[in-house]
């Protein structure tokens, strides 16, 4: 015998299904909900805040409009509706809708976090310190917006609240890997690397870089002990910055006695093939031939050595650039700069990187470089940056080199023929600093925890210069700086 549901019922079930965590059966009982009453509001709101919860925002977004037009006065169909807008980058539109859904009910603590998530990615630091705050005043248990509400004191320079917050919000939720991470990070950034390299060890346990771990059968990971005689695999991680930095403990580690097999990005084995401490060099497309006994991800090495800031390994350079290169690009250099000061400017990053919105200032906040008299500017930018370029007159000061440059060696070639490097924070910046290339760094306010808090100097590359924004957004404060040490230069 058939059993029937009300719609009410079926609703209750689907809901119970979806807290449960099982989103496919959920997301079957509310479709089925609206093919029978197309004006189910419940129904296509919970089939939004599925699309939420996997990241369709468009789906999301269109989903929740369809519940909107139902019924347009529910505080919750507007917060969530924020939410997919914020995912769709739409952050005007999303602070619209809620602050609509605080004006019906203002004790609904989710839509305070919505709004700082579109107050935040519209650089609107203290009115998202404000929506945070109340979010925990509400929601004080909620481990996502305390790390957030951290997150927006860091970016005010609130340094010793920034680090009080995400402590609380690590040890209060210490499932929360993402929280955990940041922990870790503001442990780094303030130079406390006994703990922080320990804690750092969580990154692989995030949902989205879990997918990313390399294992090893019958290889542990090394944390330091004694490799004498043993072959050890050193494997590099995360992206080309984090290698070109972190290469530099391959000669510390051949020093412990062991036969090092080195496995790295293709991309970047050119360049790895001329710094010391490895015997078998592979990329990450090939296997070891031979039996393993330990392993360890390039970025876990400093814990394995116990670096404390006063023990980095910052012996300049310990990266080489191909001879044969440097000759040609020193003369292409040469005859284009005259006598002018030659100096390299990489102006983004990945666009796809989430923090790049923060961390690249653009080609267009760099103008003013390009201004400076005796100075020849030539862009080394590669990647989705160069869009940068479209629809942009610049003077005959600034050569682009990007079309040019086919990989990292002809990137290092250049920088070895340049006198100064002014970079934001991504990987052509590490490729100086291991160079010995004098580097001129452009920082957010939120500058990732390797560059360290309020430092003009870095003790991993002796050769930087960090010029850092006074609050977050303000580039033209650091242009400011960068051009007039560019005129005293």
């Amino acid at each position: 015998m058939a059993v029937t549901f009300s719609s009410a019922e079926a609703l209750a079930l689907g809901q119970k299904m979806h807290h449960q965590g099982d989103l496919g059966g959920a997301e079957w009982i509310y479709t089925r909900i609206v093919q029978c009453e197309p004006d189910n509001a419940d129904a296509h709101h919970l089939l939004g805040v599925i699309a939420l919860q996997v990241e369709k925002w468009d789906i999301a977004a269109e989903k929740i409009e369809t519940a909107l037009s139902l019924r347009g006065d529910d505080a919750s169909f507007l917060s969530h509706h924020g939410a997919a807008l914020n995912g769709l980058k739409r952050h005007s539109e999303a602070e619209a809708q809620c602050r609509k859904a605080i004006a019906i009910d203002p004790s609904f603590g989710a839509v305070w976090i919505n709004l700082g998530n579109a107050l935040r990615n519209q650089v609107r630091v203290e009115e998202a310190c404000d929506a945070y705050a109340e979010g925990l005043r509400l929601l004080p248990d909620h481990a996502e917006c305390r790390a957030n509400y951290a997150l927006m004191l860091r970016a005010s320079g609130r340094w010793a609240e920034w680090r009080r917050e995400i402590a609380r919000a690590a040890k209060d939720n210490p499932s929360n890997v993402d929280t955990v991470l940041l922990h870790a990070e503001s442990l780094l950034e303030s130079g406390e690397y006994d703990k922080g390299w320990s804690l750092y060890e969580c990154r692989y346990d995030l949902p989205r870089t879990k997918v990313l771990k390399r294992t090893f059968v019958d290889a542990p990971q090394w944390s330091g002990e004694d490799i004498r005689g043993k072959t050890i695999l050193i494997h590099d991680e995360q992206g080309f910055g984090d290698t070109l930095e972190f290469i530099r403990y391959l000669p510390l580690v051949k020093a412990r006695g062991a036969r090092v097999i080195f496995q790295v990005i293709k991309d970047l084995k050119g360049i790895a093939s001329r710094v010391p401490g490895w015997d078998v060099l592979i990329t990450r497309e090939e296997q070891p031939s031979e039996p393993i006994h330990v392993q360890c991800p390039l970025l876990s090495l400093p814990r394995a050595f116990k670096t404390r800031l006063d023990t980095i390994p910052a012996t300049i350079p310990y990266l080489t650039p191909r001879r044969d290169l440097v000759g040609r690009w020193g003369k292409i250099i040469r005859r284009k700069a005259g006598t002018t000061k030659a100096v390299g400017l990489v102006w983004g990053g990945r666009r796809d990187f989430h923090g790049d919105t923060w961390r690249s200032p653009g080609l267009a906040q760099t103008l003013p470089l390009m201004q400076v008299p005796n100075v020849t500017v030539f862009g080394l930018q590669k990647g989705d940056a160069r869009a940068d370029l479209d629809g942009l007159t610049l003077p005959a000061s600034f050569i682009d080199l990007g079309p040019e440059i086919k990989d990292f060696e002809d990137t290092a070639a250049i920088m070895a023929s340049l006198d100064l490097v002014i970079s934001s924070c991504t990987a052509p910046a590490h490729l100086a600093g291991g160079l010995g290339v004098p580097l001129w760094m452009m920082l957010s306010a939120t500058a990732d925890w390797r560059w360290l808090q309020g430092r003009t100097d870095s003790p991993w590359y002796p050769n930087a210069r960090l010029f850092r924004q006074p609050r977050l957004g303000d580039w033209g404060a650091v242009m400011d700086a960068v051009t007039e040490a560019l005129i005293d230069k």
